[in-house]
């Protein structure tokens, strides 16, 4: 017989602000922001290049994701401020 699926548990606001603010290492900051704030899969932001980043239009190109289709997702600004801090600071 088929498993029924389940839906995924999701975090509220407070939950997510307080791992925001356990977290010290800015790379994971940012990973989490791009899962959290953008709806990108952990393999999707692993796979994510500098390239594929479009400042001007404020979007991502997410490549080959789920599906093996690629889609563009808005790229919030703050999102944009905490990538630029990342790359300055590596």
């Amino acid at each position: 017989p088929k498993k029924p699926s389940l839906l995924p548990k999701v975090l509220d606001k407070t939950d997510v602000k307080n791992m925001l603010d356990a977290t010290q290492n800015i790379k994971h900051k940012v990973m989490l922001k791009l899962c959290y704030g953008m709806g990108l899969r952990v393999s999707e932001v692993v796979a994510l290049k500098i390239a594929h980043i479009d400042s001007k239009r404020m979007q991502v190109l997410v490549s080959q994701a789920k599906g093996k289709k690629d889609r563009y997702v808005n790229l919030p600004q703050s999102v944009l401020d905490e990538l630029r801090e990342y790359f300055k600071s590596s």
